[in-house]
């Protein structure tokens, strides 16, 4: 399924709601076979399924009974399977996971921002979000507890341990101080000026006075635990949760 009544479809999980919501009532629906496309006319039979809360745990009233809600149902459902890859699409993986990191590296105040604020909503977090050790370590027991195949959770907490060391790699590239970045940044700029000194033939300059830049360190490890206790909370009180 690629578009539903002229919404593109980008995910299983939208395109379920999609479906859901429209219990009963007929839907344009354009799918894609082999290349070509084809527009079709369906309508989603009407049921009655209980309501699950932000958790997944399915919802019950004060007496204990489950609580129902009117949902579309199509008969479709989604498969997962482990195909064995060439060595070439890791690296095209890893570049793909980099660049994701990256992104949420660059604008991690505001994804923080906006974390804290779902939460605080009472909204369902975004799973490709910001993150503490808390959550990895929940959704590492996530995994471990699923009733998958033992090499369905083998193969998701390699990923899991791999996308860890990733981020964590990326994040210690970002050129300020305490982070290591920020010492490269020292060590080029250093090595930069004694070039230009040799170039110009003037005096070593001396090697780069770091502890002018103290109060910028201290600065920017308030803000990074700051963040840090942040997620933490976010990661206790509103955890990701995986399907």
């Amino acid at each position: 399924m690629v578009e539903i009544d002229g919404t593109d479809v980008t995910s299983y999980t939208q395109m379920t709601a999609l479906i859901r919501a429209h219990a009963g009532r007929q839907m344009s629906v354009v799918v894609d076979r082999d290349g070509s496309r084809e527009t079709l006319q369906v309508t989603p039979e009407a049921r009655r399924v209980q309501v699950s809360d932000r958790w997944g745990t399915p919802s019950t009233d004060w007496l204990g009974q489950p609580v129902l809600t009117r949902a579309g149902f199509l008969g479709i459902g989604n498969y997962t399977t482990i195909q064995r890859q060439d060595l070439g699409s890791a690296f095209a993986y890893l570049g793909s996971d980099i660049q994701g990191i990256v992104k949420i590296v660059v604008t991690l105040p505001a994804r923080v921002t906006q974390t804290v604020q779902s939460t605080i909503e009472g909204k369902k977090r975004d799973s490709s979000g910001p993150i503490s050790l808390v959550g990895i370590g929940e959704i590492a027991g996530q995994v471990a507890a699923s009733d998958s195949p033992i090499l369905n959770r083998t193969v998701a907490m390699v990923s899991v341990l791999a996308q860890l060391n990733v981020a964590l790699f990326v994040f210690n590239m970002v050129p300020l101080l305490p982070l290591d970045g920020g010492h490269v940044v020292g060590a080029v700029w250093e090595a930069v000026r004694r070039r230009f000194a040799a170039w110009f033939k003037r005096p070593d300059p001396g090697p780069v006075d770091m502890a002018k830049l103290v109060p910028l360190t201290l600065l920017v490890t308030g803000v990074l635990a700051l963040m840090s206790l942040a997620l933490i909370v976010v990661d206790i009180v509103n955890p990701i949760i995986i399907s």
